[in-house]
């Protein structure tokens, strides 16, 4: 209704207090926002398209809010839910979100071993806190925040301990 209207959606939405390894499920026609402060890794359907509805009090003619289209696009029903964080000190391979568009699982370091994955799967490499950590993914070296893009197959990881591959593939339903 707010959004038909024009009004302040700011007031209208949930704030999750969130903290490192926190994994949220946030389904497609959810609308959302991320505040300052956070490092999100944020897997999507494939899309170019993101609508506008509030520019948090700024007004800029080159972010022109899309109220229209967010109407269409947002589902009143969708809501985020809670996953469970991962755990840094457990090493190993687990499954965070699957759903009908992507699965995503952790590799948590120490680790070291092969995993199948799908031609597309991304993987990107990341660590509790700023630290300058490295693995090795089919021999590339990887710095925390760094990705690869995965060829079909198996792939050879050597996670260190307090790091993490976040890998991110296309539902083998689609």
């Amino acid at each position: 209704a707010a959004l038909a209207r024009g009004g302040e959606i700011e007031p209208l939405l949930a704030r999750v207090p969130v903290t490192t390894g926190d994994v949220l499920d946030v389904p497609p026609g959810t609308l959302h926002a991320l505040m300052p402060g956070l490092l999100v890794w944020e897997v999507q359907q494939p899309s170019d398209i993101t609508y506008l509805v509030s520019d948090w009090g700024r007004q800029h003619p080159d972010r022109p809010l899309h109220l229209r289209e967010a109407r269409r696009a947002t589902d009143a029903a969708a809501t985020a839910r809670r996953l469970d964080a991962i755990d840094w000190t457990k090493p190993g391979v687990r499954h965070i979100v699957a759903n009908q568009a992507f699965l995503v699982r952790s590799v948590i370091g120490p680790w070291r071993g092969e995993l199948n994955a799908p031609r597309g799967a991304t993987l990107t490499l990341v660590a509790p806190a700023a630290a300058d950590v490295h693995a090795l993914v089919d021999g590339v070296e990887l710095r925390a925040m760094q990705s690869a893009l995965c060829e079909e197959g198996s792939i050879s990881l050597a996670i260190p301990g307090g790091a993490a591959a976040l890998i991110a593939e296309p539902s083998r339903e689609l």
